[in-house]
């Protein structure tokens, strides 16, 4: 990567909320603090868990949908029929390109 490579977007407008960039950094950071704040990020949300370097996402489905329902809280259902106590639960289908195998991971989100 050309190492005098800035960004085209001030970083007051790229943040995440939760994340912001460090206040001694010019408005136009450099790909190399760009990169670092990535990382940050993902750290911060514990993203590394879940990221597989070299692989191919095959397929994701729908498995199961569940609700909050023995809670007090009660969701309210928007366009999609998800409430906001709902979880989903996925099963992701990966190739590992490296060493050519599938694997299946259930996962949840809400």
């Amino acid at each position: 990567m050309n190492a005098s490579r800035r960004t085209n977007l001030p970083k007051e407008l790229m943040d995440f909320p939760d994340v912001p960039f460090k206040e001694e950094l010019p408005s136009f950071i450099g790909h190399e603090e760009m990169l670092e704040y990535l990382q940050d990020f993902a750290i911060k949300f514990n993203f590394y868990e879940d990221i597989q370097f070299h692989t191919h996402v095959e397929k994701v489905e729908p498995v199961a949908k569940a609700t909050l329902a023995d809670s007090d809280q009660c969701g309210t259902a928007g366009a999609s029929g998800m409430g906001i106590n709902d979880t989903v639960q996925w099963m992701v289908q990966t190739r590992d390109l490296e060493q050519d195998t599938v694997r299946g991971k259930s996962m949840t989100s809400s």
